[in-house]
């Protein structure tokens, strides 16, 4: 990963990570529970890729017609 930040949450039993890498923002979406990377994505900032993430675990939970935002999530950097 380099020097880049790393951002993480947990939302509704997934693991959240957003790593800085030299020129972009790459997210993974885990499941712990099944040891599974279920989604990757890269974004060229940090708003982008949370709204990414965010975006792809509340339409897997609640469908496309939702309205969360990546401010309602605890994000720690690490």
């Amino acid at each position: 990963m380099g020097d880049g930040q790393r951002y993480e949450t947990e939302w509704y039993g997934l693991r959240i990570v957003i790593e800085e890498r030299p020129e972009h923002f790459q997210v993974f979406i885990y499941d712990p529970g099944e040891c599974e990377v279920l989604y990757t994505a890269e974004r060229m900032s940090i708003d982008a890729a949370k709204l990414a993430a965010v975006d792809w675990v509340a339409t897997a939970h609640f469908g496309p017609s939702n309205d969360l935002k990546p401010a309602t999530l605890a994000w720690q950097n690490g």
